[in-house]
């Protein structure tokens, strides 16, 4: 059963939403009428109710921006990621995001922000949601501007690794009950001001052990649903790293054009590969780093390596030879994380 107040706002905006929907059509050829109407009847009138408890929003501008969401949740996505996305969203129609409502009426968009975040393929997604919970809950979150700041720190510490730079200019400002909510594990390991030392001093946090850990296995073959069609190259500098992968067949004089090149950033919340175009790549291919001794043959492998399935059959008290996932091909070492090649595998273990 339709609102009546919301119904009533659907009728005076429907040659507006009708020339939106037609519009967005001509661009996104897998636009569903069907799910548009859906999200509209469902989870996004329940949102709209909600929101206009809150005195003073603009109900039609409150209405476009829900609209905005149904038209890029529409769009029936095939695979599994965007539809366990679209669940988290559904849910967080009637917990998490009628809490906007006093932000909404200096900036309507954010609600759109919100969404477009959870939606990122890199993102913790769960975590995210559940961190932003807590925070507009809590009270954290006054002003659009705190929205941004703390939004963008809880992505970094939710798999969001590029996000580093920019949600380090922010940390120095947030507040202490902040951090405890966003870093709710690592503050279990250090007081506010120790943490915030740590993470604005290195990507990795300090570890009792000098010993490097395993971190994280990146790539793969593409024939085992990975992103690299041939082994992948490091390249770049200590600001910046980058992966190239041959496209092709190898051949015996390679040029640039022929390798999908990846922005690569990685610490301690996650990995994020992001592509670039030809021009990058032409750029960095040069840019060879030199080979780097490993410091032992054997790593220590933490806890927190276990999860996720990259080491689920390995104790985490065991030691592992990097010789498992096939012959070291290359190890590039940017300030104290070192990248190894694999010959094999095609995928790329981080060790810091």
């Amino acid at each position: 059963m339709m609102d009546s107040a919301y119904a009533h706002v659907l009728s005076q905006m429907r040659s507006e939403l009708n020339e939106r929907f037609a519009l967005h059509a001509r661009v996104e050829s897998r636009l569903s009428s069907t799910a548009v109407h859906k999200w509209m009847r469902g989870p996004l009138q329940a949102l709209f109710v909600a929101l206009l408890k809150h005195h003073g929003l603009d109900s039609k501008q409150v209405l476009r921006e829900c609209f905005e969401i149904a038209l890029t949740l529409g769009c029936d996505p095939l695979d599994g990621v965007m539809q366990a996305r679209a669940h988290l969203l559904e849910a967080a129609c009637s917990s998490t995001l009628p809490k906007l409502a006093p932000l909404l009426a200096s900036e309507p968009t954010v609600l759109r922000a919100f969404c477009n975040a959870l939606m990122q393929r890199e993102l913790d997604a769960q975590g995210w949601l559940s961190t932003m919970y807590q925070l507009l809950n809590g009270g954290a979150v006054s002003s659009v501007h705190d929205f941004k700041a703390l939004g963008l720190l809880a992505s970094w510490r939710c798999c969001m690794a590029h996000y580093r730079a920019a949600a380090l200019k922010y940390l120095p400002l947030a507040s202490d009950a902040s951090i405890q909510i966003i870093f709710a594990k690592e503050t279990n390991q250090f007081d506010v001001p120790a943490l915030r030392a740590a993470l604005l001093a290195s990507p990795w946090l300090p570890s009792d052990s000098k010993q490097p850990k395993i971190r994280a296995r990146i790539g793969g073959a593409s024939v085992l649903n990975g992103p690299f069609a041939a082994l992948p190259l490091v390249r770049g500098d200590q600001d910046q790293l980058y992966v190239l992968s041959q496209r092709g067949l190898a051949s015996d004089k390679l040029s640039p054009a022929e390798f999908d090149c990846y922005q690569l950033h990685i610490d301690q919340f996650g990995h994020v590969l992001l592509a670039q175009g030809d021009q990058v790549s032409k750029a960095v291919y040069a840019h060879e780093l030199p080979n780097s001794p490993l410091p032992a043959r054997e790593f220590a492998i933490p806890p927190s390596s276990t999860t996720g399935g990259l080491h689920s059959q390995v104790d985490a008290t065991d030691a592992l030879d990097l010789s498992r996932w096939g012959e070291v091909r290359a190890v590039v070492r940017q300030g104290p994380t070192w990248l190894v090649c694999h010959r094999l595998s095609y995928a790329i273990t981080v060790l810091a």
